[in-house]
């Protein structure tokens, strides 16, 4: 980070603020970088600054050239950063706490700092920082962060893709780390590093480079690709390669052959999902084959001998699949008696039903797919005809008749490198190298031509 920002700047900055400092890292490498700037370190934890403090670089160096300040960033950035001459590199590796973690009251400062640019409320507190520092650079200024890569696609930072997008007259660069490569193991977060240089009198590309490498060996640029900065910003700023798009002149988005669709909220799984001891006494009428865990199903192909293994192993394989005709049955009656002293019509989702028991009715897919994957997409073949819950996507071919044949050429195609590999591009980036696709992206999935027409 520190030769990408000397080989771009024009000239050195007259400050460097470190937000979010901790024990000073970026602080420290500052101090040697730019030895005439003025360092801020900025940090809410003072027991950092103190082991900050007394390291014996920066105590030489306090207080002429380093000045270390107990503050919320946000709240810095307010109060403080306006009156910092420029120009000013905001540069360093803000805190990645998760949304979830934040209070309201830091959700308030959070967006009354970052102003117009404020993400949504989803948004971690690093997606905050990155909001706010670039609600607060002047032309002259620049800012170098290692962040999470989230924010390059969720919709909670749209207003800070679209920012940087519009932002012609800066430069700016996407250096995206490996999805896989857990760069700190404490966080388990996919990483990338944002540059957006000082504002000139061109019109700049955006430049986006994917690493390579691992931490013990160092990294290095795999690909690079500059994309021109004209119309509405793209929803995600991971950007298809031009390999991809070629491949798209010769195929057809998997939604034009096939219907995809979320499985059944049950609303309370422990009550609708039920193992074999429990259905042997309720009319064949009563309940359904279903899909309910990935890592139950013991193949990519399940069949009447899978869908008994997993009965044989005392799991929940049967959906409870009642229409009010079901209900005069004894069984049925008792069984829905006990659901009530259980509170389940209270469950959300089954309030809402009319009756409560009656869960969403589907057809069966033809496909089950698993939508998170830390390394290949799971696709099973639904000979059975199992109902999936919503922990999978059903893929259901449009046209029949649907032959054996031509549902497993599709499988195989997914399933298969190429296919695999249009997943992945497809995904978005969750922790710990967790790769999810969202319904939309699957059915926009490219599938070549030839697929298509066999299915046909």
């Amino acid at each position: 980070m520190q030769k990408l920002v000397e080989q771009r700047i024009p000239r050195p900055p007259m400050a460097v603020i470190d937000p979010g400092a901790g024990v000073g890292a970026f602080t420290r490498a500052a101090l040697e970088a730019w030895p005439d700037a003025r360092i801020h370190a900025v940090d809410i934890n003072v027991a950092t600054l103190g082991l900050l403090a007394a390291t014996p670089q920066i105590t030489a160096s306090l207080p002429n050239q380093v000045s270390l300040h107990h503050a919320d960033f946000l709240d810095w950035t307010l109060r403080e950063l306006p009156a910092v001459p420029g120009p000013r590199l905001i540069w360093g590796n803000p805190p990645y706490t998760r949304h979830q973690g934040l209070a309201r009251e830091a959700k308030a400062l959070a967006k009354k700092a970052s102003g117009d640019l404020a993400p949504g409320g989803r948004a971690g507190l690093s997606t905050y920082f990155l909001a706010a520092s670039l609600a607060h650079l002047d032309p002259a200024d620049s800012l170098c962060l290692l962040l999470p890569s989230n924010w390059l696609e969720a919709d909670y930072a749209r207003n800070l893709r679209r920012y940087l997008w519009n932002a012609k007259e800066r430069p700016v660069e996407l250096h995206i780390f490996p999805h896989a490569l857990n760069l700190f193991p404490i966080a388990s977060v996919a990483a990338m590093v944002l540059w957006v240089g000082p504002a000139n009198s061109t019109v700049n590309k955006l430049h986006v480079i994917r690493l390579k490498g691992e931490l013990g060996s160092g990294f290095y640029r795999a690909t690079s690709q500059d994309v021109r900065r004209e119309g509405a910003p793209p929803k995600s700023f991971l950007f298809v390669t031009s390999s991809h798009s070629k491949l798209r002149q010769k195929t057809v988005p998997l939604a034009s052959i096939a219907h995809i669709r979320r499985g059944v909220a049950t609303g309370c799984n422990q009550f609708f999902l039920l193992t074999d001891e429990q259905v042997a006494k309720l009319p064949g009428t009563a309940y359904v084959p279903a899909a309910t865990r990935l890592r139950d199903i013991p193949t990519d192909h399940l069949d009447e001998t899978a869908h008994d293994t997993m009965g044989d192993q005392g799991l929940r394989r049967w959906l409870l699949w009642l229409s009010e005709q079901d209900t005069s049955d004894p069984i049925v009656h008792q069984l829905l008696e006990q659901g009530k002293l259980k509170g389940v019509p209270d469950a959300y989702l089954c309030r809402a039903r009319n009756p409560w028991y009656a869960v969403e009715r589907i057809p069966a897919p033809d496909l089950l797919f698993g939508p998170m994957s830390k390394g290949r997409f799971r696709l099973i073949l639904n000979s059975v005809k199992a109902i999936p819950t919503n922990t999978f996507y059903g893929i259901r071919i449009r046209r029949a008749p649907r032959t054996v044949e031509s549902i497993a050429l599709l499988a195989s195609w997914i399933s298969g490198p190429a296919g695999q590999d249009a997943l992945a591009n497809a995904s978005r980036q969750h922790g710990s190298g967790t790769l999810k696709i969202e319904p939309r992206d699957l059915a926009d999935l490219q599938i070549p031509i030839q697929i298509a027409q066999a299915l046909d």
